[in-house]
C-alpha cells in the first residue's frame, strides 16, 4: 500500500500516464521553446488539451512561459526523460513476454 510520501511521485507518474498527449506535448517542448500553436501543430492535440497540460506542467514548476513561448525546466526535462525511460523499460518487459 502507497504511503504518503509516495503520493507526489504517484501523482507525477499519472500526469504522464494517463495521457498520451501530455507526453506528445512534453517531448515536443523537450527540443526547445515553443508556442501552444505549434504544439498543437506537432501533436495533434486540441488548443483547449494543450493549454491544459502547460498550465498543469507550470503549476508543477515543468514548464515556464514568457508571453506566448514555452518551455521546458530543469525538472520536466528531467520528468519526460525519466518517463520516456520507464516507458522503453516496460515496453521490452512487454515484448519479451515476462
Amino acid at each position: 500500500m502507497p504511503t504518503d510520501d509516495m503520493e507526489p511521485a504517484l501523482e507525477a507518474i499519472q500526469f504522464f500516464a494517463n495521457s498520451a498527449n501530455s507526453v506528445r506535448v512534453f517531448e515536443a517542448l523537450a527540443n526547445g521553446v515553443t508556442t501552444s500553436s505549434t504544439l498543437a501543430e506537432r501533436t495533434g492535440a486540441s488548443r483547449s488539451t494543450i493549454a491544459r497540460i502547460l498550465d498543469e506542467g507550470e503549476s508543477r514548476g515543468w514548464v515556464e512561459s514568457e508571453g506566448s513561448r514555452y518551455e521546458l525546466t530543469y525538472m520536466g526535462e528531467l520528468m519526460i526523460e525519466e518517463f520516456r525511460t520507464h516507458l522503453e523499460t516496460m515496453k521490452g518487459l512487454s515484448n519479451s513476454g515476462t
